[in-house]
């Protein structure tokens, strides 16, 4: 998967396009849109738009070797004013200067947006460069003012890191439990794994919003808030992804994750997570925690407490409880920590 930090929103021309073709649909099976695409590109566009309706970006030609990587379940970030402005994934890439020009008046100097996509799942955001910059690791003061590309080994650390599920990702999950679900049925007990990759027809054409899952991201900011004058907040990066904080504060070391809600669904995955990171994260750990919206379960309070795993939710703005695990408990994901070098 190929995910692109697109400037999309710094300049009137820009917010202009934003106006024209991202805040809303385009028709793109009437005239004079028909007439510029050609058959094969009308024939994709209606098989992932049914509707003859879809949202449109583009970039011009010096950008062309990007482009050509395009392809349909791609994310796009969309960036301007120090913010992801939105969040996108691709429907239908392609080049068609006719169709472009239709779309956005040619720049007088750069020329046209000939490198057209369509968007299958779009959603506005208001992610500030900081959250943005450490995961894609630019510089401090990077204001993502040119189209590029992140880094291979970095796409699932921005998936992850700003909480974006895409249809595509979907697809492919719900694909490897119908697979799966039919071999076990079948009574095979061995699991052909390409059969993970098998086309799922029909599911593609689902249209709904990306998801963007911000409700930790904002759980997460209130309560640094509300934390003590002096302490030193980070995130993780690790072969089990990006821990959603990090806290130290004197000669303790705390590892936070935040869930967007309290049941125990998303109480086994803090578990579970917690205990991942523990032994992935090279940096000092002395408290695991699982932070949430609200007091779970204490049935739940006592299942993460059993872990050596202390557990913190919200009860007013900026206030929250800790329910501490005993000190003898941590010994169980002590020792699965990597050793100093």
């Amino acid at each position: 998967m190929l995910v692109i930090i697109q400037p999309s929103f710094g300049n009137p021309t820009a917010r202009q396009h934003w106006r024209d073709t991202l805040a809303q649909n385009v028709r793109f099976d009437v005239e004079p849109f028909e007439s510029a695409l050609t058959r094969q590109q009308s024939e994709d566009l209606l098989d992932m738009h049914a509707t003859g309706m879809a949202r449109f970006w583009g970039a011009q030609g010096h950008h062309n070797k990007v482009m050509d990587k395009l392809t349909g379940g791609d994310v796009v970030l969309f960036t301007g004013k120090n913010h992801v402005q939105g969040i996108g994934e691709v429907g239908v890439s392609l080049r068609n200067q006719a169709f472009a020009d239709l779309l956005w008046r040619p720049d007088p100097e750069r020329g046209s947006w000939l490198n057209v996509y369509s968007l299958r799942a779009f959603q506005v955001t208001q992610i500030p460069y900081t959250e943005l910059r450490p995961l894609v690791d630019s510089a401090p003061n990077d204001p993502f003012m040119r189209l590029r590309a992140v880094r291979e080994d970095r796409v699932e650390t921005v998936l992850e890191g700003l909480g974006i599920a895409t249809i595509e990702n979907d697809r492919r999950e719900l694909e490897m439990a119908r697979r799966t679900a039919m071999d076990l049925v079948s009574g095979s007990s061995k699991i052909a794994m390409e059969r993970v990759n098998v086309e799922s027809s029909g599911y593609s054409r689902m249209a709904r919003d990306i998801e963007i899952r911000r409700t930790e991201a904002v759980l997460v900011h209130v309560y640094s808030q509300s934390l003590a004058p002096g302490v030193r907040l980070g995130r993780n990066r690790c072969s089990a992804g990006v821990t959603d904080l990090y806290v130290e504060a004197g000669d303790t070391c705390e590892l936070i994750e935040a869930k967007s809600r309290s049941s125990h669904r998303y109480v086994r995955e803090a578990l579970g997570q917690l205990l991942d990171y523990a032994a992935s994260v090279p940096d000092p750990v002395h408290v695991l925690s699982a932070l949430f919206p609200e007091e779970p379960d204490p049935v739940d309070v006592a299942l993460l407490n059993r872990y050596g795993i202390d557990c913190i939710f919200r009860i007013a703005d900026q206030t929250f409880v800790r329910r501490p695990a005993d000190a003898s408990a941590q010994g169980f994901w002590a020792l699965r920590r990597p050793s100093s070098p």
